[in-house]
């Protein structure tokens, strides 16, 4: 789909949701001005503290006098904005009943956080230039994004602004980890024979959706220096795969030839297992290396040295939870290291 008619997909949108009243740059606070698409903190404080030194917005058009509002940004938000008193607000009407809304986004093609341009990201409400800077970046540091909601680990995109994005994003095509449906394991959600993750070449894995071939060869290469993989679950430990990837492919593959998703019997509760020890070595977060802290999952080179400097500067780590001091480290990032991580 061109990039044209997704903007235009975003304005329906957004003019659906901002049916009963335009915002008033004059009036609306920073946070309500984050709802507008391209508009994130910065932008809004910088609205905000322009009206404060220069007086009321008399033109919608004046925003562009804002620092880093442009003319691209003031397309995406011009029907949606008013500056009061002149005509621009649009009459009182019911608000979009949420089934509407619900419609509309469901219709909108999703962004995916892993190919998007960083202007086509700005297109998203509470995602200015900056924040879609820190997301492209993010993703050229650690790799892709396996689920919708890692993006909070991007420093400054909180869980306020997922909830506003979380219906629209997407990681290679799959719907928000918050609507994903749990897959089964009965023999009707797979087609065709398992994967043996103990056995299958690179190029075999591949198959399995979401495995492309640089994410085939790291398993290859993390049951060589580890050994053979003793449960499907297992895989989340290969840096890269999160729980949002498992998800879809945990009924299609095996580690003997058998689904690697235990099924319980009918009519019994499950029992409770203990958690799995990892299967490589654990790595001690006070004392490790840069090069030693990358073998964690979900940690590339800058987190890694981010982790040392700030070891550095603030001292040990009492728990591994505290990794989520460092810049860019949150809880679906500590979820994934906690099982290979200590601090003594």
């Amino acid at each position: 789909m061109s990039r044209t008619l997704f903007l235009m997909f975003l304005a329906l949108l957004w003019t659906t949701v901002a049916w009963a009243a335009k915002i008033d740059l004059n009036s609306a606070t920073a946070k309500e001005l984050t709802s507008l698409p391209g508009i994130g903190d910065a932008y809004a404080q910088r609205i905000v503290e322009y009206r404060q030194a220069n007086g009321p917005f008399t033109d919608p058009h004046q925003v562009t006098d804002v620092k880093g509002i442009g003319e691209g940004t003031y397309a995406k938000i011009e029907a949606l904005i008013s500056v009061g008193g002149e005509g621009e607000a649009a009459p009182a009407s019911p608000a979009a009943p949420e089934s509407v809304v619900s419609a509309i986004q469901a219709a909108l093609p999703r962004v995916d956080l892993n190919s998007a341009s960083a202007d086509e990201l700005t297109g998203l409400p509470g995602i200015g230039a900056t924040y879609a800077q820190r997301i492209v970046e993010y993703r050229q540091a650690n790799g892709p994004f396996t689920d919708p909601h890692q993006v909070t680990d991007v420093k400054g995109i909180g869980e306020g602004t997922y909830t506003k994005i979380a219906a629209l994003v997407t990681v290679d095509g799959s719907a928000p980890a918050a609507t994903a449906p749990v897959p089964t394991t009965s023999s009707s959600s797979s087609s065709g024979p398992l994967v043996n993750i103990n056995s299958a070449s690179a190029s075999e894995l591949t198959s399995l959706p979401g495995i492309g071939d640089t994410y085939a060869q790291r398993i290859v290469e993390y049951r060589e220096a580890n050994g053979p993989f003793t449960d499907g679950h297992q895989l989340t430990a290969v840096k890269g795969i999160g729980e949002g990837t498992y998800a879809k492919i945990a009924a299609l593959i095996s580690v003997d030839g058998s689904s690697a998703a235990a099924t319980p019997t009918a009519g019994s509760e499950p029992e409770p297992q203990p958690a799995a020890a990892p299967a490589g070595p654990t790595v001690n977060i006070n004392t490790a290396s840069a090069a030693e802290l990358e073998t964690l999952p979900q940690i590339g080179p800058v987190k890694a040295a981010r982790i040392v400097q700030d070891r550095e500067a603030n001292g040990s780590y009492a728990s591994c939870d505290d990794l989520q001091r460092v810049s860019g480290i949150g809880p679906a990032t500590v979820s994934q290291v906690e099982p290979y991580c200590t601090v003594e």
